[in-house]
């Protein structure tokens, strides 16, 4: 008998031992796997248009349009309609060299930053190739601007894909990609100014390596160990027949009066409105409507959030995608979401992140600190708003 229980003893210390080494191994590994690989190609100044195909648009430079303007204006620097004896030419196409991705993609999110002043505006497509002979249709994106006449869009879906709200998704993975930016002006006197164009691209099958966090040693020499002063603002003060679905829109509004344009979060929110799709979260029309205020917004995918301490060390709040289940990351004012956006403002010394968090009612609910390690796992599809301030 006793030679019985020594047995299972031992054996009762290995079930133990083995447990938890299986559970520090899940703990350990668990973050190294999140958002999918993605890369993301920028175009802003003169020198990243070259190669494009230019018809009807030429580069122009009014010196720098400055931070909080009043949003629409053509200003600062940026490819924008010819010049015609009768004044802007109608239309013109800015067609970008065929871009190589690093990797075979399925998945393309698009964004700029137009000016668009009354009655211009901007057709945005793209499009796929698996090779420099074959190539998907030209998917439109969107519409950005403000032309009066309403014309119906152009393809959205094909047997090749399909333009799912603020992204195009690919039925089957390409390895090149090109987009194509229409000017368009009713009025002879104005131009739509194109300052911006960023393709994200992603294999949504895939998940990108995390590098494990370890904590500095001396927080002092973290520049990314801070709290950045972003003004908080409640998507729940706002209109009710909208506060429920403007998160995003609030979120940009922080992000703008941070950098110093004090913008109303509901004009905000009209600016970034998604009429087709009658939704005020469409990534790139929240990045894009950045633009009007002296700023540059795009969307990128991040792997994890060392690129994001970047951002904060730089002295730039970054704002991110999440969703999460019941319980799924505690602390904040949404017990789970199928979607929500939210400020990162700074992280603390052990790397766990500060945020505006826009649902919360007021701001002691809405300031809130998550642990790195479940907003992680909320933030699976590392979608990002960068908001910077334009380069002189």
């Amino acid at each position: 008998m006793a030679g019985h229980t020594g047995f299972s003893m031992v054996l009762f210390v290995i079930a133990v031992v083995g447990a938890v080494v299986a559970a520090s191994f899940a703990l350990s590994t668990w973050p190294v796997l999140a958002a999918p690989v993605s890369e993301t190609i920028k175009h802003s100044s003169e020198a990243d248009f070259l190669g494009a195909q230019l018809e009807g648009v030429v580069w122009q430079n009014h010196g720098a349009a400055p931070a909080g303007g009043t949003g629409g204006e053509s200003g600062g620097q940026g490819l924008a309609l010819e010049k015609t004896p009768g004044g802007c030419a109608p239309s013109g196409t800015v067609t970008s060299k065929p871009l190589p991705a690093a990797f075979p993609f399925n998945n393309v999110v698009l964004s700029w930053n137009i000016l668009a002043p009354e009655g211009t505006g901007a057709v945005i497509e793209v499009r796929a190739g698996s090779d420099p002979a074959h190539w998907t249709g030209w998917y439109e994106i969107a519409r950005w601007g403000k032309l009066r006449s309403r014309v119906a869009p152009g393809l959205k879906k094909d047997e090749m894909g399909l333009v799912n709200e603020d992204s195009l998704e690919l039925r089957s993975k390409a390895s090149l990609l090109q987009y194509r930016i229409t000017l368009l002006s009713e009025d002879h006197d104005a131009t739509p100014m194109l300052k911006l164009v960023a393709a994200c691209y992603a294999d949504t099958d895939s998940e990108a390596a995390v590098p494990a966090f370890a904590p500095p040693r001396d927080p002092s020499q973290a520049p990314w160990v801070r709290d950045l002063p972003v003004p908080f603002r409640s998507q729940r003060s706002e209109d009710p027949s909208i506060a429920g679905r403007i998160c995003s829109p609030t979120c940009v509004a922080m992000a703008l009066e941070y950098h110093g344009a004090a913008v109303p979060t509901a004009t905000v929110a009209a600016q970034a409105y998604d009429s087709l799709n009658s939704i005020y979260g469409n990534w790139p029309f929240n990045t894009a409507a950045v633009a009007l205020y002296g700023l540059e917004g795009y969307v990128t995918r991040f792997p994890g959030f060392e690129p994001v301490q970047d951002e904060i060390a730089a002295g730039r709040p970054v704002i991110i995608s999440i969703r999460f289940g019941p319980g799924q990351l505690k602390g904040g004012p949404l017990n789970s979401t199928s979607g929500h956006l939210i400020v990162v403002r700074g992280f603390t010394k052990d790397g766990d992140v500060i945020a505006n968090d826009p649902a919360g009612r007021t701001e002691a609910e809405g300031h809130v600190v998550y642990r790195r390690d479940e907003l992680l796992r909320a933030w699976k599809n590392g979608i990002a708003y960068i908001i910077r301030p334009v380069k002189p």
